[in-house]
């Protein structure tokens, strides 16, 4: 499964998405780029279906749950080690088996190397599973937009400093 960015605005996200606490790192922004297509590590919806959230890396490189409504589906195919169940509360949860395991789930949400490594050794064992040449593909322009913006960034920065810069920089891309 493959998702796309559709808006990274925290105030644009409807409240019964932020259950999860998002990934801002206190900047009022989700942690992922729009346009950038992230693969998806598992997917839960509320009882009600009026919600939902995907488990990606963020652009903070944590594994954690986003609100779906920041996203667009690119492929829903679900990787076919991916186990669907229906929790004490009601919400659908897909994913591997040992995310099923909520310890595992704290654990690789608090950082704990033992309970990611165990979720990713499914992940890696799945072939389903979303390659990265795929996604290096599907996010080529937005790397490529991204580098430009740091790019003529970086260069303001040169010639506020008083630095000298090339008649054309952007030949340097």
């Amino acid at each position: 499964m493959i998702v796309k960015c559709r808006l990274n605005d925290l105030s644009r996200v409807p409240k019964e998405y932020l259950e999860f606490g998002p990934d801002t790192l206190g900047t009022g922004k989700l942690a992922c780029t729009p346009d950038r297509h992230y693969p998806v590590f598992a997917h839960r919806v509320t009882k009600t279906g009026t919600a939902g959230w995907y488990f990606i890396v963020t652009d903070n490189h944590y594994l954690w749950w986003m609100p779906a409504s920041a996203f667009d589906v690119i492929d829903e195919a679900k990787p076919k080690g991916w186990i669907e169940v229906e929790e004490r509360n009601g919400d659908k949860l897909w994913s591997y088996p040992s995310l099923q395991n909520w310890t595992v789930e704290e654990g690789i949400i608090d950082g704990e190397k033992a309970a990611v490594n165990k979720y990713f050794s499914e992940v890696d064992q799945d072939h389903t599973f979303p390659s990265t040449e795929r996604l290096r593909e599907l996010n080529k322009t937005v790397m490529q937009k991204l580098k430009k913006e740091e790019f003529e960034e970086q260069l303001k920065q040169a010639k506020e400093n008083g630095w000298e810069v090339p008649e054309k920089p952007q030949e340097l891309l």
